[in-house]
């Protein structure tokens, strides 16, 4: 029995990838910056690793912090690995006012928990690659006002139990092993309380040993707030260790 055991966390080592990654985020209007730190453990499960025939399985469990300040932890399977279904749970406390929303009236400030269940396909072609994700967030707040809730996204929120949902597309050109450019769409939407938003981006990352270095710029729409117009963003990754997912 003890043969087995040991077998068995060999194993588990033997196919296992640790990773862990550092991210520092701008954005100009409304103007956001963020802190975040991931921790990744990826098993695989089928096949090889290879970017070149991605027809293997694997799993990921994680760790993510980052400002506010938010904790988080996560799950994924990957049944092959352009397909990615995920489960996250995360807790924020916002201790700051959020620019150019009315937090005399709305409560800014506030602890706010989520459940995140999100898909997302990749598929691609010589030097192009589609990327397509969907994510249904459940967010609860004990508020007796209404709360902004901020975190990539704005929204106005009543205390209680909401659904928030996303849809993402990116369509990308891999330049060099070093260098991607493309296009990012996203809309978000809470049907209780009207709120929905459009972001259209393009964006350019470079890549230089473990630091990558992406920016872009971006066109928003917060229908619920009437709040629209341009906004340049900036993200520094710095990432060790190896993932098994394609991107």
């Amino acid at each position: 029995m003890k043969l087995f055991v040991l077998i068995f966390l060999a194993s588990l080592w033997t196919h296992a990838e640790y990773s862990y990654e550092l991210e520092a985020v701008l954005r100009t209007d409304p103007r956001a910056t963020n802190m975040a730190a991931k921790f990744n453990y990826d098993y695989l499960i089928r096949g090889e690793f290879s970017k070149e025939t991605p027809f293997y399985s694997y799993a990921r469990a994680g760790l993510v912090a980052g400002g506010s300040p938010s904790l988080g932890a996560f799950i994924e399977y990957a049944p092959v690995a352009p397909l990615i279904f995920s489960v996250q749970k995360n807790w924020t406390h916002r201790f700051l006012d959020a620019s150019r929303f009315d937090c005399e009236t709305n409560q800014c400030k506030k602890n706010i928990d989520r459940i995140d269940y999100g898909v997302r396909g990749v598929l691609g072609y010589e030097n192009i690659f589609f990327s397509q994700s969907y994510a249904l967030r459940e967010i609860k707040t004990d508020s007796e006002v209404r709360t902004i809730y901020i975190e990539q996204e704005h929204a106005l929120i009543s205390s209680g139990f909401h659904r928030f949902q996303e849809a993402t597309s990116i369509l990308g050109y891999q330049i060099s092993k070093e260098q991607i450019a493309g296009v990012l769409y996203t809309s978000s939407w809470i049907s209780e309380g009207g709120f929905r938003s459009h972001t259209a981006s393009v964006f350019y990352r470079q890549q230089c040993g473990d630091f990558s270095l992406t920016f872009g710029l971006s066109q928003y729409k917060y229908e619920q707030f009437d709040i629209q117009g341009p906004a340049g963003f900036v993200t520094l990754n710095f990432s060790r260790g190896e993932k098994l997912s394609l991107f």
